[in-house]
C-alpha cells in the first residue's frame, strides 16, 4: 500500500470511528497510519528516521516486528504514558 492509501484510511477510519473531523484528531491517526513503516528505509517515514528503519531494515524483514500486536501495544503504552505525564499535567 502507498502514503495515499494509508492517509485515506486513517483519515476516514478516525472520523467514522471517533465521529470527529478534528484536525489534530485527523492529523495524529495519519501519522499513527505511518508508523509500520518504519522497518523499510524506501517508505517516507524511514527516509525521515533514516537511523532507525535502517537498523530496523538490517535486522527484520519488512512487515515483520513493526507490523505486529507487540508494536501496536508497546506504541500504545508509550502514548498513553506520554499523555498521563506530560499532557495531563499529573
Amino acid at each position: 500500500m502507498d502514503l495515499a492509501n494509508y492517509n485515506a484510511i486513517a483519515c476516514a477510519g478516525t472520523s467514522l470511528v471517533l465521529g470527529t473531523a478534528s484536525p489534530l484528531t485527523i492529523g495524529l491517526a495519519v501519522l499513527g497510519s505511518q508508523l509500520p513503516d518504519w522497518d523499510t528505509t524506501t517508505s517516507t517515514i524511514g527516509k525521515i528516521f533514516f537511523p532507525i528503519s535502517s537498523w530496523i531494515e538490517d535486522r527484520f524483514p519488512h512487515r515483520s516486528i513493526t507490523h505486529s500486536l507487540l508494536a501496536t501495544a508497546f506504541l500504545a503504552v508509550l502514548v498513553l504514558a506520554v499523555n498521563h505525564f506530560f499532557l495531563l499535567g499529573t
